[in-house]
């Protein structure tokens, strides 16, 4: 059965190293599934289990779209998850310093690295399955040659 290029980008980009897994490549998948996951979640932990959702809301009630969120929602159904438990917005509160403490622009840089790498890692098994697919056909294509000689 030929496998499916965007099924291997879409399952790739859904949780990381799928796709890989999908063609067959498993010590690569379970690779950037520890990888991509671990780096994520670090972040997570430095921005203090807090900040993945694509909307914020300040004390006003002004909701506002938080652009950081495009590359964290590159790892995937984790950051949907999460995003979704939040019910898609951060509500800032009076109580929330008004200084941003160190760790926590650090740890939103490591979610966006990270998701920003999983669409790598996705994109990477939707061209091995191009790839493949083109190789059985050149070899398709010299068999019958030889087959007519």
């Amino acid at each position: 059965m030929e496998k499916q290029r965007w099924l291997a980008f879409f399952l790739g980009y859904a949780v990381p190293g799928l796709g890989h897994i999908y063609l067959g490549k498993k010590g690569k998948g379970i690779f950037f599934l520890l990888t991509l996951y671990t780096t994520f979640l670090i972040g997570f932990s430095l921005a203090n289990f807090h900040y993945v959702a694509p909307f914020e809301r300040d004390i006003d009630g002004q909701t506002s779209f938080r652009y950081t969120f495009i590359p964290q929602a590159g790892i995937g159904l984790l950051a949907w998850g999460i995003a979704l438990s939040t019910r898609m917005t951060i509500v800032i509160t009076e109580e929330e310093p008004r200084t941003v403490p160190p760790e926590r622009p650090i740890g939103m840089l490591y979610m966006m690295i990270a998701g920003l790498l999983n669409l790598l890692v996705a994109q990477r098994a939707y061209e091995l399955c191009w790839e493949e697919q083109e190789w059985e056909k050149i070899l398709s294509h010299t068999r019958k040659g030889r087959d007519n000689d």
